[in-house]
């Protein structure tokens, strides 16, 4: 109980005190939560895509940590590109602080290679509020040690309890197709700089900086099909990292499709320097795939982060779990000028074609 009271109290703490520097926290299945991990990701493959995300920080601190996001994204190849929308809420400490994060979103696709190759550009803007309930808050001087009595505390509360600022990010993708082995292997490589313009995030009357964050991706398609797998199977190799000031967080993992099925195991590493002494978590996830017609799919995932830290004694496991839902739109796909019907008729496909006979409206009366 005294461990679990002093974690929630120094973390807190650094949250509200620390004067120079912030931190984010990161998705285990940042595969499933796209636009939160590269802007570039907005409308990146055809049809309209919702994703709900949500993850609960250490289940054995009471209270957690809760964060929440969604995300709309959708192909206008119109525009040039994609646009989208996002939604983000973290909530520490039992609601002591509360931040809320709406992002607008838009894309620009670039046909490098028809069918084989392809970049895509994209960048967002953060309107940011951040609320403390300061009344909530519990510190150290509150408490006598010898009888448990609990006093009023010395520490001042801030001039305002809420904070607003604006924030900027941006990032660019490349993806494509390796005919290796008579194998088609389609590949995915990104990077993403958060929080452009460094701003402050203080509530207290003291310069907090949120320092950017730079991150880079790397996810492969692997086809594997032979004797003994005679249904659709997938293998996907896949590789993130960040770093943040002084602080970096890298994944590496494998998740297997069969047919509609996916399983996952992924290794993290948190520290300023990777060392496997170091290690944090182990990540094991599942999902499935629910499709009725050609039309849509929706795709459900869990997983949980096992801790293998020093911290594994006092903060349990997180779980995280993922919705996503993506359809066709016949009106986003009827496309009027020029450049974007060669757009359409060059873009790469990551997927096969939810419904093959809606892919192309070029010819299609206005």
């Amino acid at each position: 109980m005294m461990c679990s009271f002093q974690i929630r109290f120094l973390f807190l703490s650094f949250i509200l005190i620390n004067p120079v520097f912030g931190q984010d926290f990161s998705y285990s299945q940042f595969y499933n939560n796209p636009m939160y991990l590269n802007p570039a990701y907005t409308g990146l493959d055809r049809g309209m895509k919702i994703a709900f995300n949500q993850r609960k920080q250490w289940t054995h601190i009471q209270p957690s940590f809760l964060n929440t996001s969604v995300s709309v994204g959708a192909q206008v190849l119109n525009l040039g590109g994609g646009i989208g929308l996002t939604y983000s809420r973290d909530e520490e400490g039992a609601g002591n602080l509360i931040s809320n994060q709406w992002g607008f979103l838009y894309s620009y696709k670039v046909i490098l290679f028809p069918k084989m190759l392809e970049m895509q550009m994209g960048s967002q803007v953060d309107l940011v509020t951040k609320k403390i309930e300061w009344s909530k808050l519990e510190f150290s001087d509150q408490f006598n040690p010898v009888d448990g009595k609990i006093y009023s505390s010395a520490a001042i509360p801030p001039i305002s309890h809420k904070k607003r600022y604006a924030d900027f990010n941006s990032g660019i993708i490349i993806r494509g197709i390796l005919p290796i082995f008579s194998k088609d292997i389609k590949y995915t490589l990104g990077s993403a700089i958060h929080h452009m313009t460094e701003p402050d995030e203080s509530l207290l009357n003291q310069e907090k900086i949120l320092p950017r964050k730079k991150t880079i991706h790397v996810l492969l398609l692997i086809p594997f099909k032979n004797f003994y797998t005679k249904s659709n199977t997938f293998v996907s190799p896949m590789f993130f990292y960040s770093k943040q000031n002084n602080f970096s967080t890298t994944n590496i993992g494998v998740q297997i499709q069969k047919n509609k099925l996916f399983f996952g195991c992924w290794y993290r590493n948190q520290t300023p320097e990777f060392s496997l002494k170091n290690s944090d978590a182990l990540i094991f996830s599942g999902g499935a795939e629910f499709s009725t017609n050609n039309h849509y799919k929706l795709q459900v995932f869990l997983s949980f982060d096992h801790t293998i830290s020093a911290l594994k004694l006092y903060t349990g496991s997180t779980p995280e779990i993922s919705l996503i839902y993506q359809q066709d739109i016949r009106m986003l796909e009827k496309f009027k000028s020029k450049i974007s019907k060669r757009k359409n008729q060059k873009c790469f496909d990551w997927n096969s074609p939810i419904n093959p006979k809606l892919r192309d409206f070029s010819n299609s009366p206005e």
